[in-house]
């Protein structure tokens, strides 16, 4: 069975990492109060059998395994990437000797590593030049001009299994009962009943047209005198407020319409350069 490289290196990491924890499981005594210690100077790169470890080395070892290090303390980060780079040039080097890099599924694999790494960095690069703060302010843009907000109303309803109910609730209303109280002591609503029959904001499509004709034909403050039967039972309906759907301000969606520019963007590019390759099947 063919093991990842991201696994590999996770797995060797692995092993570092149980190494570090027992040397780091040996806490040096405290300094002496009021002796400041100065910072650990930054770990230095070695050479192995001849070959420089770069701080370029350090970067792509920190980006490859970003996942697997997210718990190892900043301060012992960098000295533990520096020594599973040690580990992967002994190793590799071992396996060179070995003629273990050399064959045909080796090199299969390695042109698959190698062509997944170009079309990553390759479609990473078109989104950055193509997802940025104007293109995402424009998308909003066009989306809240082709996107007209909607009425919505915030109600509140009694709902009663007969009409004689319905009718009841509504002399107490009239009486000068009030209806959120009303709905709490009378209510067969499970859901709104603790919360004095209110629904909240909805649009017009939310709920069975008997009852939001209803309650969009009402003014904010009027309650229904004739109740309102659906398929629930018969409701005595309340309208509270009324208002234009809020749009959302960019911020609070901009994650969102990069995630969906960036996915866009990969999926026309990549499309355009299929359509432009011969590709044929056998």
């Amino acid at each position: 069975m063919l093991t990842s490289p991201r696994l590999l290196a996770s797995s060797t990491f692995a092993l570092l990492l149980t190494g570090a924890a027992a040397c780091l499981a040996q806490t040096p005594p405290a300094p002496p109060a009021g002796i400041a210690i100065p910072p650990a100077p930054a770990a230095a790169l070695p050479t192995v059998n001849g070959v420089a470890i770069t701080e370029r080395d350090v970067n792509a070892a920190l980006a490859e395994l970003n996942e697997a290090i997210e718990g190892v303390p900043e301060a012992t980060r960098r000295t533990q990437l520096i020594d599973y780079l040690v580990t992967l040039k002994v190793v590799a080097a071992q396996a060179r000797k070995e003629k273990q890099g050399e064959g045909p599924d080796f090199e299969a694999r390695s042109r698959f590593i190698i062509d997944k790494m170009l079309t990553e960095s390759y479609l990473r690069s078109a989104v950055a030049k193509s997802v940025t703060d104007e293109a995402v302010a424009a998308f909003y843009k066009d989306q809240v001009a082709a996107s007209p907000s909607e009425v919505e109303v915030h109600a509140r309803h009694i709902l009663l299994s007969t009409e004689e109910d319905a009718k009841a609730v509504v002399a107490e209303l009239k009486a000068g009962k009030d209806f959120a109280e009303l709905a709490k002591d009378r209510s067969q609503d499970p859901g709104s009943k603790g919360e004095g029959g209110d629904l909240g904001f909805f649009p017009k499509d939310r709920m069975v047209p008997e009852f939001a004709d209803v309650a969009f034909a009402l003014d904010p403050g009027k309650w229904t005198e004739t109740p309102v039967k659906t398929q629930f039972g018969y409701h005595v309906i309340k309208v509270e407020e009324r208002r234009q759907t809020p749009t959302p301000p960019l911020a609070e969606v901009d994650g969102q319409i990069r995630t969906y520019l960036a996915r866009k963007t990969q999926a026309e590019l990549v499309q355009k350069l299929r359509e432009g390759a011969k590709i044929e099947k056998k």
